[in-house]
């Protein structure tokens, strides 16, 4: 009896012990609650990424600084993006496959894949160029690609030497048709284009985007091609 009492109570006290160590863990040192400090740092998972697959096992989610490489990415793969992308930007137009390792790839952040390895939406810094060529700069933000990996819509921040730009866009299969911009160096604005013409609503630096002219730009400006066919610069000396 004497040994099964003495069992109990160091049973009692290791008992004891792990409450309080967990309890030190729970109400330690972290974030206020209710006036105590509590210790969150056990309900904090500290990784370098993750991939998250669907039910066929195929990845389809990507977190990480950087993203994971998945080996269901088409965008990574050069011989899946060659067979997918080949007919929309043969070797003799834009888009050259002998730059294309150049192409930056990687993000911090999130990035979906839908069931067939096409990036669809990227959300984060440092974005992932865009499939048919390098940006100007590095993009924080979002960007949204339809079911082939072609990027046509995003909204962020793009930095282009020491300036930054702000810009949403919209795309359709001849490229960007619909932007909103403000920056300091081209201006602030509504860029509207379709395959023939480009309209013009807003503010324009000297000798950026549609403005030609040494003068700054306020007001509409029309184009076909490369020609303006109609403007209106209230900004403009009479």
């Amino acid at each position: 009896m004497k040994t099964l009492s003495r069992r109990l109570r160091v049973t009692y006290l290791i008992f004891g012990a792990i409450l309080l160590a967990q309890g030190a863990l729970f109400f330690g040192t972290g974030s206020q609650a209710g006036g105590e400090t509590v210790d969150n740092s056990d309900k904090i998972i500290k990784t370098r990424g993750i991939i998250i697959v669907d039910e066929q096992g195929r990845e389809r989610v990507l977190i990480g600084a950087p993203i994971p490489q998945a080996k269901n990415r088409v965008f990574t793969d050069k011989t899946r993006a060659l067979a997918a992308w080949k007919d929309k930007m043969p070797e003799s137009g834009k888009f050259y496959w002998d730059k294309f390792d150049e192409l930056h790839k990687a993000s911090v952040g999130m990035l979906i894949l839908d069931e067939n390895g096409f990036d669809r939406v990227a959300v984060g810094d440092q974005l992932p160029d865009a499939n048919t060529g390098r940006r100007i700069g590095s993009a924080t933000g979002i960007t949204i690609h339809n079911d082939k990996g072609y990027e046509r819509a995003g909204f962020g921040t793009i930095k282009v030497g020491d300036k930054f730009q702000v810009g949403l866009g919209m795309d359709d299969e001849y490229g960007e048709a619909l932007n909103l911009f403000a920056s300091k160096d081209l201006g602030v604005g509504l860029r509207i284009n379709d395959s023939k013409n480009q309209l013009i609503f807003g503010t324009l630096e000297p000798n950026k985007l549609g403005n030609k002219s040494d003068q700054p730009f306020s007001g509409y400006m029309f184009s076909q091609g490369s020609e303006v066919k109609h403007q209106f610069n209230v900004l403009q000396k009479k």
